[in-house]
């Protein structure tokens, strides 16, 4: 079994959808998730295409193949 292990998306939209393509192009069949998904910290700069609720949108279509 192919797994992709990742952390720190920090709500990114655009970090996200390439996390997810690359689990499409690596053919993993499981997607492992660290932590800080979604919250980006009170002294850390905005993401790259902040998007929170997206990346739970996303997220969720692929939650057969993830674990958190």
């Amino acid at each position: 079994m192919k797994i992709l292990i990742a952390s720190d998306i920090h709500g990114s939209y655009y970090y996200t959808e390439r996390l997810i393509r690359r689990c499409y192009d690596e053919s993993a069949e499981k997607l492992i998730l660290l932590g800080d998904i979604y919250n980006y910290g009170p002294r850390n700069p905005h993401p790259e295409g902040l998007a929170p609720m997206r990346v739970a949108e996303m997220l969720n279509l692929q939650k057969e193949n993830i674990i958190v």
